[in-house]
């Protein structure tokens, strides 16, 4: 006996179909369960070596940081008069639409 019995002439492909649903979804949680349970150990450990590697130093405290130093500022000393006589002889780029002179 089983579900194709139910109806007066059996539906053996319903069965089939129920079976092969069943076995899909099972696969599926059980694809979800192993990758969850991968991902939260693999975070876990990553987050120990981090801890473990960074204990005691100044990194850990934000004192250091591995960004370069900022570049220094040009100092012009053109006054700005000077300034915009320098920028009317720069050559434009063809896109801004204007032209050099």
């Amino acid at each position: 006996m089983g579900i194709a019995h139910i109806f007066d002439p059996p539906k053996y492909w319903l069965g089939f179909l129920l079976v092969g649903l069943l076995i899909l979804v099972l696969i599926g949680v059980g694809a979800a369960i192993g990758l969850s349970k991968l991902n939260a150990n693999s975070a876990t450990q990553r987050w120990k070596n981090m801890s473990r590697e960074n204990a005691g130093s100044a990194a850990s405290s934000g004192a250091t940081s591995n960004k370069p130093p900022p570049l220094p500022k040009k100092k012009t000393d053109l006054s700005e008069a000077d300034y915009l006589a320098a920028q009317q002889s720069r050559p434009r780029p063809p896109w801004t639409g204007r032209s050099a002179t």
